[in-house]
């Protein structure tokens, strides 16, 4: 059986995108106006496959920014992460639909190939199931 025709991906958002980010990064009323203006721009959300929840603990994810050595990410407040993945946390729990928990403490999928391959081959075997074909 082949998967859906219409596939959405959606990739790492930037600051002030999303519901889970405005209500951290615009006050109240802001973030009203930017609630309003998405429910008529985008009324329904995309469909997406499959969500993948990454997660891992703040500091590790603090030292794996690091490394990457983006600016704009170094210069996130581990403040501002915890709050972040807080939200990401919340959002997961009463996702309802098909989704990966993955908790990366022991896994690197930059650094290490193996880790990598595992995560491909979770996607892989969760989309089959999910009766796509590819």
């Amino acid at each position: 059986m082949a998967g859906p025709t219409r596939r959405s991906v959606l990739q790492r958002p930037r600051p002030g995108q999303g519901p889970l980010f405005s209500a951290q990064t615009l006050d109240p009323l802001e973030r009203e106006l930017y609630l309003r203006l998405r429910a008529r721009l985008m009324p329904t959300p995309p469909t997406v496959a499959l969500m993948i929840f990454l997660d891992a603990p703040l500091d590790l994810l603090y030292a794996r920014i690091a490394e990457r050595g983006d600016r704009w990410e170094g210069a996130l407040q581990k403040s501002y992460l915890a709050g972040i993945q807080a939200r990401y946390t919340d959002y997961f729990a009463a996702y309802s639909g098909p989704h990966i928990d993955l908790r990366g403490s022991s896994l690197d999928f930059v650094a290490r190939e193996k880790d990598a391959i595992i995560l491909t081959d979770l996607v892989g075997n969760k989309l089959r199931e999910l009766g796509w074909s590819f």
